[in-house]
């Protein structure tokens, strides 16, 4: 009995290994294979398509994020000669609204990243499970499917909740964008001088 329960601990412990280390083994299947359906390999396609326009993505969101921290320390020092150049009290106001939404900015651009970066990791998830699924239907090979589609399921909850993060600062980012104008019309209505603001995106 004693060598059955080792034997039945290395075999659990062979399996366990075998399904997590799926993921890293399942095959590259070739656009070309002509074991495949033109089906299967526009099947294929659209899955790495997916993950070079998620990795795009997250491209065009580390562009934006280092934008917006460029024009962040930018407005800081546009921000502090606004103070020092204004004679209404109005300007302090302004100033801190400006660097708050700058701050929330910058903050909303790193969501967008995270949340970019999510939906690459689920993108390649999912082409992973695509190839894995066309290797099975076409008898090619043999895999673990449930530990794939459990995957790109968790990883789709992750691309969920990076975006409501986003969503939630969007909001607000919008409403500190709202008491930054009415801030700046008391500021102009006040004599500020606005120049030194110009070129804000």
């Amino acid at each position: 009995m004693r060598v059955g329960h080792l034997q039945l601990l290395t075999l659990l412990a062979v399996l366990v290994g075998a399904v997590g280390c799926t993921r890293d083994k399942v095959q590259v299947l070739g656009l070309r294979d002509a074991r495949l359906s033109i089906e299967a390999r526009r099947w294929l396609a659209d899955a790495e398509d997916e993950v070079a326009i998620a990795g795009a993505r997250v491209d065009d969101a580390q562009a934006r994020l280092e934008r917006q921290r460029s024009h962040g320390e930018a407005l800081v020092g546009r921000l502090r000669q606004l103070q020092r150049d204004s004679a209404t009290s109005e300007g302090t106001d302004l100033t801190r609204l400006f660097a708050e939404l700058a701050d929330q900015r910058e903050a909303l651009a790193v969501l967008h990243l995270r949340a970019a970066r999510a939906d690459l990791a689920y993108a390649r998830a999912r082409l992973t499970l695509t190839r894995a699924e066309t290797a099975v239907r076409y008898d090619l090979a043999v895999y673990e499917l449930d530990e794939l589609v459990a995957e790109v399921d968790r990883l789709g909850e992750d691309v969920a909740a990076a975006e409501r993060a986003v969503e939630d600062q969007q909001s607000q980012v919008d409403r500190t964008a709202d008491a930054v104008w009415l801030a700046y019309t008391r500021f102009v209505d006040a004599g500020g001088a606005t120049e030194v603001l110009w070129g804000a995106p």
